[in-house]
């Protein structure tokens, strides 16, 4: 079909047989990345899984890598289980990137023992319903006019709505499953005219509307709300323009509450249906807008970072539990690792637990591009907060030792490492100058942070002193530097693991910190309710050595 000749890029493949090789692994790998989108659905996958899609794919792969010698590939996973090693780990990923899309089946096999314990998720989440629903809003009391036109009658006053709102968790193995609950009540006190008579109503009208969403792998999807309304009213007073008539005047009220009587049960089956038609609107309209806040700020700070760094989050996991949403996720390039060490367990008792592999934190900084860059320490900040859609407080730059320049080194720049209840911090750099006098050339700079937590405020502190490596730096170059980085990495700039209006809200003041550990690659994060135990009440700081 002409769609997925378009999509497989076919009229390009054919234009770049006589390309340079550049020009045709940049080509090639574009396609393959299209063969793996997270976005296609179930058929589309089982259409690209078909021979003469995978015979295209193991012809590009042989544009883009070389074969693989598998004694190579025993010796960089050998280098890869000793300790993170980057080289052992860019082998690795272009030996999988080969041997998945080899027609052999004990290379295939091969391969999807490489993914799945070297390429696995390097990010959970699991956060309970009970958090959730701590976390939802409380809709304010709404007050609003009637003007309505019921069973001929027309109808004025005014009604006052409340509700509050709830999540349920719904169990399911291969997505994210939640409802959204709203309950409320609507009070109303009303006057409706028809002809000589008018009635003078108080009515009550409870309300139950719910509203289904899912996160698959192919993204959001919402459902309808669908709203139960149970209503009653009460006939409080009847006036008719004959009331000064006595006779008359009584015998109007008396068919006038007769008429209302016959039709109080018509009347209230389309109060009902109305009530329900504003009830699902006014939530449909609510939920849509958190969630278009939501996705917004998702894109902002998340995705669009990512997808400028080229490393596009794929979900390995996500399960609905009736207790906690869980989801476990992939953040790495086609070319790179993701986690290959068991992480920590999960405390069963917590709200919110968040695990994070260092490759992560890997995968991000060398997509950065920082390797043999040479910039001013401004320039490199400002840079870097673009990156993320973010900015740099002044006070910040202010505070940056003045007259710097970096050029980072040619092979793994920085790097961080999470093991032993701490992250170490190792910055490489090729020749760091201030000023024209002041120069010095291949030397790391080295920094260890530690967990520290106070109720809810988590973050990563630095602990210790600046280590610097190199052999050309006597003593007066170790104090030179060290007062430059104790600046670039200063104690009081922290890392904060828990966002500021996360920790301080008052409707979260029973949570805690329960779990901070770092430990073979892993830094665990979990928030339960608060303890009895004198050592972890609420308040007291810790600091994790």
């Amino acid at each position: 079909e002409p769609a997925w000749q378009t999509y497989l890029l076919l009229p390009q493949l054919r234009s770049a047989l006589k390309a340079d090789p550049q020009t045709r692994d940049a080509l090639a790998a574009r396609v393959l990345k299209r063969l793996e989108s997270p976005t296609l659905t179930a058929t589309q996958k089982v259409l690209l899984s078909k021979a003469p899609v995978t015979d295209l794919a193991a012809a590009l792969q042989t544009w883009t890598s070389p074969a693989v010698d598998l004694a190579q590939l025993l010796d960089a996973l050998e280098e890869l289980e000793l300790g993170d090693n980057r080289q052992a780990a860019q082998q690795v990923a272009a030996a999988w990137q080969t041997l998945r899309w080899m027609k052999h089946t004990d290379a295939q096999q091969l391969a999807d023992h490489l993914n799945t314990y070297y390429r696995n998720a390097n990010v959970r989440v699991a956060i309970s319903g009970e958090l959730l629903n701590m976390l939802m809003p409380e809709p304010p009391p709404v007050e609003e006019p009637v003007r309505d036109e019921i069973l001929g009658a027309r109808v004025f006053g005014r009604s006052q709505t409340s509700s509050r709102l709830r999540v349920v968790l719904l169990p399911d193995m291969r997505r994210l499953r939640l409802g959204v609950e709203a309950i409320g009540e609507v009070d109303s006190d009303t006057t409706a005219t028809k002809g000589p008579a008018t009635l003078y109503t108080q009515g009550t009208s409870r309300f139950h509307a719910r509203k289904m969403l899912s996160i698959d792998r192919q993204g959001l999807r919402v459902w309808r709300s669908q709203a139960e309304v149970d209503t009653d009213s009460q006939l409080t007073d009847i006036a008719t323009d004959f009331d000064a008539l006595p006779f008359v005047g009584m015998f109007a009220r008396a068919i006038a509450r007769q008429e209302h009587d016959e039709q109080y049960s018509i009347a209230k089956y389309e109060i009902k249906g109305r009530v329900a038609a504003k009830a699902e609107h006014r939530f449909d309209h609510e939920v849509n807008h958190q969630l278009a806040e939501a996705e917004r700020e998702f894109v902002t700070k998340l995705y669009e970072p990512l997808e400028r760094l080229k490393l596009e989050p794929s979900a390995v996991d996500l399960r609905t539990t009736r207790e906690q949403l869980i989801a476990r996720y992939r953040i790495a390039g086609q070319q790179q690792l993701a986690a290959y060490t068991p992480r920590p367990a999960a405390s069963e008792s917590s709200v919110l637990n968040v695990q994070l592999h260092q490759s992560t934190l890997n995968n991000v900084l060398e997509q950065l591009q920082l390797a043999g860059r040479r910039t001013d320490l401004a320039t490199l900040y400002q840079d870097l907060a673009k990156t993320f859609n973010q900015t740099v407080k002044q006070e910040t730059l202010d505070e940056l030792p003045e007259d710097v320049t970096v050029q980072f080194a040619d092979h793994d720049p920085v790097r961080v490492f999470c093991d032993d209840g701490r992250l170490l911090l190792i910055i490489k750099l090729a020749e760091l100058s201030q000023g024209r006098e002041r120069k010095w050339k291949n030397f790391t700079v080295q920094g260890y942070y530690v967990p520290s937590y106070e109720t809810l405020d988590a973050k990563l502190v630095r602990e210790g002193t600046i280590e610097l490596m190199g052999e050309r730096l006597n003593f007066r170059d170790q104090i030179a530097l060290r007062g430059i980085f104790t600046k670039v990495l200063a104690k009081d700039r922290s890392f904060n693991l828990v966002h500021a209006k996360l920790a301080s809200d008052p409707r979260l003041q029973s949570l805690m910190i329960e779990q901070f550990a770092i430990d073979d690659g892993w830094i665990g994060l979990s928030i339960a309710h608060a303890k009895t135990d004198p050592s972890r009440v609420a308040g007291k700081k810790r600091t994790q050595k």
